[in-house]
């Protein structure tokens, strides 16, 4: 490849990395409604996460 081409070739690269960047960040800020219904179906089905048992084996016995 000449040098030219290697240009052209990174700038390709680089215009596809950033759309991807880009893509994965609108979804993330425009998909949160999605998000919240999918941690409250897991709540729905699994219940709220009880960690009280763990806080009484966290005592130091030094």
């Amino acid at each position: 490849m000449s040098n030219e081409n290697n240009f052209n070739f990174n700038l390709i690269s680089l215009g596809i990395g950033f759309a991807i960047g880009v893509g994965v960040l609108y979804v993330i800020v425009h998909a949160w409604p999605l998000f919240l219904l999918a941690g409250a179906g897991y709540v729905i089905q699994k219940g709220i996460p009880d960690y009280s048992s763990e806080k009484e084996n966290t005592k130091d016995t030094g």
